[in-house]
């Protein structure tokens, strides 16, 4: 078990409160230890909800309550901060970011973003974190 604390990016909040038997959801709701998000990975997770899963505003708002409720959320990256960090998809950046100021282990669905994660700190998918 990683007794570490997480960062959980958009992909995982968003598989974790929509997939009820995904390791992402494992990860979001009984894994036990200190998790992370961000305010920026917030709030892709509800507009990703909104405008390509089109569901309606009290499901998203459910979504966002339960994600609060089981992640401390920081604020996103100032400028300064992520000016720091270079990555092929410059939207994964402020989640990078956040991960490397809290000491955490990242923990992505995105496979380009977990490999050049790995150049700046620990990263694993929600599979790896759960496998026993």
């Amino acid at each position: 078990m990683v007794d570490k604390p997480l960062f959980l990016d958009t992909t995982v909040l968003l598989s974790g409160v929509t997939a009820s038997r995904s390791a992402s959801h494992e990860v979001l709701f009984e894994y036990p230890v200190k998790k992370y998000t961000n305010e920026y990975a917030v709030k892709e997770t509800r507009w990703v909800m909104k405008e390509k899963l089109h569901l309606n505003y009290e499901i998203i708002n459910d979504a966002v309550d339960a994600i609060r409720q089981n992640c401390s959320v920081a604020q996103t990256p100032s400028k300064e901060e992520m000016f720091k960090i270079n990555l092929v998809d410059e939207a994964d950046v402020p989640i990078l970011c956040s991960a490397i100021k809290l000491s955490c282990i990242l923990v992505t669905r995105d496979r380009g973003l977990l490999n050049e994660a790995k150049s700046y700190i620990e990263a694993k998918t929600p599979e790896q974190i759960i496998a026993k």
